[in-house]
């Protein structure tokens, strides 16, 4: 995510996230397209959490279903935040943050 944040240009963005930011609030259509679309990735991220957790590499104390619902919340402040940031360090470090929930509890 970061290094598309840092190579796709001025354009580099998400539909998900800007129809969220733009629409979401007015438009009850975008909204539930949206909803949709960030349960799909939330879901996605979950079937990898569970997957993770059967080969060993996650602790069983980890609650996936939160963790995939914080996981889809930060890749879309990701998203947001690299809209205005292109500074490497910034955004690596909001990953790594983010991805240090997976392992403190292990």
């Amino acid at each position: 995510m970061v290094e598309y944040l840092l190579t796709a240009g001025e354009l580099r963005s998400c539909l998900v996230t800007n129809s969220a930011i733009e629409r979401g609030l007015r438009d009850k259509e975008t909204k539930q397209q949206v909803l949709s679309l960030l349960n799909a990735l939330e879901n996605g991220f979950y079937k990898t959490l569970l997957k993770a957790r059967k080969d060993g590499e996650l602790s069983t104390e980890l609650d996936l279903k939160h963790i995939a619902n914080y996981l889809t919340s930060s890749m879309q402040g990701l998203l947001v935040i690299g809209k205005v940031c292109s500074e490497r360090t910034a955004l690596e470090a909001i990953n790594k943050v983010t991805l240090s929930i997976l392992t403190d509890n292990n």
